[in-house]
């Protein structure tokens, strides 16, 4: 996500007309593209953090969701037991896929309604 830019076009559409005062804008922007950038370095250190990949991983052919559940769970193992994990992550998964649709649609109606 972070690397498709679409969080970028999101800010730009929706943030600037939020902004109280201009000079916020930079200050704002600048925060969000470091959150971005940690969500890509943390992205990329959960995908090479695996040394027994298939043994971990090996369910991705039967979608990235067999494979994501379980990975994000055992992440989680060191503070939550994994069979708790894996709940709080599909309600985590689902809350952030229904967010990014919603989100979706607000952009949508916003660019229809400036036609």
């Amino acid at each position: 996500g972070s690397v498709s830019g679409f969080h970028g076009l999101v800010s730009s559409g929706v943030t600037s007309k939020q902004l109280d005062r201009m000079p916020d804008a930079r200050s704002i922007g600048y925060s969000g593209m470091l959150g971005e950038s940690a969500l890509s370095v943390l992205v990329i250190i959960i995908c090479c953090s695996s040394g027994l990949w298939m043994a971990n991983y090996g369910t991705a052919q039967n979608g990235w969701g067999a494979a994501f559940i379980p990975g994000a769970a055992g992440l989680l193992d060191t503070f939550i037991p994994t069979v708790m994990a894996q709940p709080i992550v599909v309600v985590l998964v689902v809350s952030f896929a229904a967010t990014t649709l919603d989100s979706g649609m607000r952009i949508l109606r916003v660019l229809i309604g400036e036609l």
